[in-house]
């Protein structure tokens, strides 16, 4: 059950490598001030709408599979993903419980039950708002310029996420200072990218959402 769990978010979790060559290290004292600008911005979000796409890259075959849907966030903790296409698939975190919706019916989940999957939930959640640049004991982080974005690449720092995660990176928009895009490489070479669109921020966002109900 718990590897089916892991599988199901590294579907939703993005990630993809750097383009180097177009990106520009900030030193310290930028990256203290890009940050601060970032977290001053998420931290008068209550909820979040938005559609999304998504691409992940497999390693091993020569493909990848492409996707698309609905991504719902509301303070303090609650976080949905609902593929629309080209399967129906719901993903929803609300507190410390995960719910989830398939062909194969419905499954739920006590986050607590597994301290790697609290701390995955944890990257999920803080990802969407951007709150994990400010929390350096899970991550190394260096921030970078482009002409379209900024970029935080993060390197997980505790051993359970280092052995999933290789890097989790994270692109804001240069104006408004809202996340755009994750990307992450699995520790297995896998890429997946998911980028935000029609980003709607502090509408109303019904409790039911975050409900199978």
């Amino acid at each position: 059950m718990f590897n089916k769990i892991i599988f199901i978010i590294f579907l939703l979790l993005p990630l993809a490598l750097l383009a180097k060559n177009d990106l520009q290290r900030v030193d310290s004292h930028r990256q203290q001030i890009i940050i601060s600008r970032i977290n001053q911005s998420t931290s008068a979000i209550n909820t979040i709408c938005c559609d999304f796409e998504q691409t992940k890259f497999l390693s091993l075959l020569d493909d990848k599979l492409e996707s698309s849907g609905k991504m719902y966030f509301k303070q303090p903790q609650n976080l949905k993903w609902e593929y629309v296409n080209p399967y129906k698939y719901v993903f929803i975190i609300s507190e410390s419980k995960v719910s989830i919706r398939s062909m194969q019916g419905v499954e739920e989940i006590d986050v607590r039950s597994s301290r790697l999957f609290q701390e995955i939930v944890n990257i999920m959640v803080n990802s969407v708002t951007g709150k994990c640049l400010s929390d350096d004991s899970y991550f190394d982080i260096a921030m970078y310029d482009s002409d379209k974005a900024l970029v935080a690449r993060l390197i997980p720092r505790k051993k359970e996420v280092k052995r999933i995660f290789n890097v989790i990176t994270l692109y804001f928009d240069k104006e408004t200072f809202m996340l755009s895009k994750v990307e992450m490489e699995e520790e297995n070479g896998d890429l997946t990218r998911i980028s935000l669109k029609n980003v709607e921020v502090n509408v109303h966002v019904d409790d039911k959402v975050f409900s199978l109900d």
